[in-house]
């Protein structure tokens, strides 16, 4: 028998420290798979009143990226498979508030590599390359290239190189980074 979770960033009363001890007593069940399905406020739902009355705040789309990341990469540390982040777009779904976003799983995997690229460029200096595979390349580049439109670097791409690593060269130098390195600069 196999073992599938499904987290929900942003349920009523949940702070970030709360999130993170949720986080943990998941890690405890040893979860072979995982949805990350942040809070969103939809129509004709009890939330939906809550919301409407000030009684309910959802996360802003930046704090729900955040958090779903921290639990996708401390889930991924321990071989849970991420079957999905986000709603999926849906022609009946009619969300009032929260944080929706049609390409809510690839905004949070972009923002793992964003930090990852940022982190190497302390390290290496501003002016070194960043190698990953080229599966990689989209979403080291960001959603619609902000990353790379932001931090300004240099990329290429090596088909050895694992996803989920970045490696930095600068000289003689180099380095590499990967998702569970970055979960202290998450939350």
């Amino acid at each position: 028998m196999r073992l599938g979770v499904q987290i929900m960033p942003g349920l009523p009363g949940e702070d970030a420290h709360g999130f993170r001890k949720t986080v943990e007593a998941v890690l405890k069940l040893n979860p072979d798979s995982a949805r990350l399905y942040p809070v969103v406020v939809l129509e004709g739902t009890r939330l939906e009143e809550l919301y409407s009355r000030g009684e309910y705040q959802p996360l802003s789309l930046e704090e729900a990226v955040t958090r779903t990341l921290y639990a996708s990469v401390k889930l991924e540390s321990q071989r849970c498979t991420i079957l999905r982040m986000g709603l999926p777009a849906s022609p009946g779904l009619k969300v009032v508030g929260g944080p929706y976003h049609p390409s809510f799983g690839f905004l949070v995997r972009s923002r793992g590599y964003r930090i990852m690229a940022r982190r190497m460029m302390d390290v290496l200096g501003e002016d070194c390359e960043l190698i990953v595979n080229p599966r990689d390349i989209p979403e080291l580049l960001g959603y619609k290239r902000s990353t790379i439109s932001e931090l300004i670097f240099s990329y290429s791409f090596d088909e050895k190189l694992p996803r989920g690593y970045i490696r930095g060269r600068s000289g003689r130098e180099s380095a590499c980074i990967q998702l569970q390195d970055i979960l202290e600069y998450i939350l």
